[in-house]
């Protein structure tokens, strides 16, 4: 089916800008060819920007036309990349070219293409591992282009495609002197490209070097002065960080970094050379899963400025020493240490630090804090901590005598507290929550050794999390009563608990309530009066799991509603097993907009009747860890309001029903090799949704450091 521009939109002669929308939502139309043909002679066409779905594709034959218009600045085109284009050199005003790939379908190399583009801002060259003679290279001329502000140069990450060459092809790939972008990934030379050395890149402000896995020494960047971010990634070869960075320089060393992050690089070891002029203005400053480096740079006159610091997977570190009597990072905002084990030893943390978050170290004990600021006294000052998490360190066993939790008068900034999976944890101070009145909340979960100590909660706590922690938590249940201001409310791993504590009435202003892993609850009775409840988790409860298979299925007749009873009213629900749609009051419920079933691994359907009874409210389905999963119910045709549906791990799932007009978003991940084959005939179900992916592998996701300020 073929489909074109109006041909009278060739006579707009003065027009700029363009956009084109092909899109076949809810017509159940697929395989429609777009020809763009009237475009082309729209010479003074600055921008163009055609976007297509899933059901329409441009028609490539006719793309040579678009090299008429050599005004055009931005050119933008779904499905379709302007390297394919023989003559792309014609259009010299193009400003941004970020997918161009070296050589094309025929592995003939093309990088002379871009040899006329000399108006180019942003470049990004793919598939340079094809590349085998530098002469080649040179042809595109990039280092004449003299408006280019961001430069892109990636490899193949196939390391079997290593050249003999590969540094003569870098070094042919010099930018000009104006470049302030700087992107170099899965280079498998043994060094840098040497315009890297010398003053060929004096005006960069962002770089990153991802996968040059060869390099045993990184470039001299600390000589460049307009440097402001720099990002370095699965650099596998560097053991030492240190004067090969910083650089043959006398006076200040990466004078303007604001931004440094370190990932990936298994084999560091030692950070040398950090002194009082190296990184004099760093503010933020990320290390992740660099397992053998040992040590920290801590002087006293390092990293003046510092305000984020981010310390991940660092498997060696032992000790962390500060500077005897003097403060480290005076500026200080936000500290985050995980997966480090073995680390024992903190310094005195600045009064500045306003989050702190320690994850899985061995730790025995929690960091004290600087008593003196510049110019005043944190006595009569008070510090600025406003969020404290701790979690997984096994070696502490008690917070007696923490300095934070003796004296919680001068932590007047204090709002949240976290403390979980301390397991050997024994001793809290008396009292010591009663004095935190300008908290919001706590959270003390999974330390089941705690012995019971006076306790005593603020009665404006918003917020609440408790759970596994020992002789504490009869008497968190007990202080629920007076919790009337609470707007969140998390019980976790409540051995005890077989009926849900009737104080629900007392709480108006609750609007999320997650139960997680109280293995002996039989009921969810009382929760029904929440009238302000807008998300509610339930997970990991075993008798009530069973309970919930033993009820009966919902008929057509149970849509009519019992109005002599209350009736639960909530946007979002997550289970981990489908079954609990059938105990009350979730079997009732009826306006559900987000439904989420995580790891039910023995479901082989969804309940038609209970989607069918939310079919006015429900627009958003995701599923996780659905194993069993072999069908979806045919009523997904008449969920009226689904736009977006998620399914993962469904490696039994081989067909679709008919979907709603409405749906967006379809994701399936590890389904079975009969859906994820385009030729079935379940795709063509999904012809009208605009966002589509179905295949057999899982997705990844990558858990980085986030910074909350």
């Amino acid at each position: 089916m073929g489909q074109k521009m109006p041909t009278t939109i060739g006579d707009l002669i003065h027009l700029r800008y363009i956009y084109v929308s092909c899109n076949y939502t809810g017509r159940r139309i697929s395989g429609v060819i777009l020809s763009l043909k009237s475009l082309y002679k729209l010479y003074h066409l600055q921008v163009i920007n055609v976007k297509t779905d899933s059901s329409c594709n441009i028609d490539k034959s006719e793309m040579e036309g678009i090299c008429n218009l050599i005004n055009l600045r931005y050119c933008i085109f779904w499905g379709f990349n302007l390297w394919q284009i023989s003559g792309l050199g014609k259009l010299s005003s193009l400003q941004e070219l970020k997918n161009f790939w070296a050589s094309d379908w025929s592995g003939s190399i093309i990088l002379g293409r871009l040899k006329h583009l000399t108006g180019l801002q942003k470049l990004g060259v793919y598939g340079l591992s094809d590349v085998r003679s530098p002469d080649v290279v040179a042809e595109a001329e990039i280092n004449k282009k003299e408006y280019l502000k961001s430069l892109k140069l990636t490899w193949s990450d196939d390391r079997s495609k290593v050249r003999d060459r590969e540094e003569d092809v870098a070094d042919n790939l010099k930018p000009p002197t104006n470049l302030n972008e700087l992107s170099i990934s899965n280079y498998a030379g043994i060094r840098s490209p040497c315009w890297m050395n010398d003053s060929s890149c004096c005006n960069l402000t962002y770089v990153k070097l991802s996968s040059c896995y060869r390099w045993e020494h990184l470039p001299p960047l600390g000589q460049l002065n307009s440097l402001k971010s720099l990002k370095l990634s699965n650099m596998y070869a560097v053991k030492q960080v240190g004067y090969s960075l910083y650089g043959n320089s006398n006076g200040c060393v990466f004078p303007s970094l604001r931004q440094l992050q370190f990932e990936d690089m298994p084999e560091w070891e030692e950070w040398i050379g950090v002194e009082d002029k190296t990184f004099p203005c760093l503010e933020n400053l990320v290390i992740e899963k660099c397992p053998k480096l040992k040590r920290f740079p801590s002087g006293s006159c390092f990293f003046p400025v510092l305000r984020q610091l981010g310390l991940n997977e660092m498997q060696e570190w032992t000790e962390w020493i500060g500077p005897e009597n003097e403060l480290l990072f005076p500026c200080l905002d936000e500290l985050i240490i995980r997966k480090c084990p073995k680390l024992k030893r903190f310094p005195t943390l600045p009064a500045s630090l306003r989050f702190l978050e320690i994850t899985d170290t061995a730790l025995d004990a929690l960091p004290l804090f600087h008593q003196n600021t510049v110019g005043t006294s944190a006595i009569t000052q008070g510090f600025s901590l406003f969020e404290l998490e701790i979690s997984c360190c096994p070696n502490i066993v008690t917070l007696v005598g923490c300095q934070l939790l003796q004296q919680p008068e001068d932590f007047r900034a204090l709002k949240i507290l976290s403390i979980k999976e301390c397991r050997n944890l024994l001793h809290m101070p008396m009292g010591f929550l009663r004095k935190l009145q300008s908290s919001t909340g706590i959270a003390i979960m999974d330390c089941p050794k705690l012995i019971a100590c006076e306790m005593q909660l603020p009665a404006m706590f918003k917020w609440l999390e408790f759970g596994s922690c020992g002789d504490l938590e009869p008497l968190f249940i007990r202080s629920l009563y007076d919790l009337t201001s609470l707007a969140s409310l998390h019980i976790h791993g409540c051995a005890s608990l077989q009926s849900l504590p009737q104080v629900f009435a007392r709480m108006p202003f609750l609007y999320s309530l997650k139960i997680t892993s109280c293995k002996e609850l039989t009921s969810l009775n009382g929760i029904e009066v929440l009238t302000k409840l807008e998300t509610l988790y339930i997970l990991g409860c075993e008798k009530l799991t069973e309970l919930s298979l033993q009820q009966p299925p919902l008929l057509s007749h149970d849509n009519t509603l019992d109005s002599t009873r209350q009736h639960l009213n909530i946007n979002a629900l997550k289970i981990d097993r489908t079954s609990l749609l059938l105990m009350e009051p979730l079997r009732s419920c009826r306006f559900i907009k987000y439904l989420e079933i995580d790891g039910d691994s023995q479901v082989i359907s969804l309940h038609e009747q209970w989607l069918l009874q939310n079919r006015l409210s429900l627009g958003w389905l995701t599923m996780h860890k659905a194993a069993s999963l072999q069908s979806l119910p045919s009523c997904m045709e008449n969920m009226y309001t689904l736009e977006f549906v998620e399914i993962g791990g469904c490696k039994m799932l081989k067909s679709l029903p008919n979907l709603p007009l409405s749906l967006k978003h379809l994701f399936i991940d590890e389904c079975h090799s009969e859906l994820a084959d385009p030729s079935s005939i379940y795709w063509s179900r999904t012809s009208h949704i605009p966002h589509v992916h179905i295949s057999t592998n899982p997705c990844l996701s990558l858990s980085n450091i986030r910074f909350r300020t």
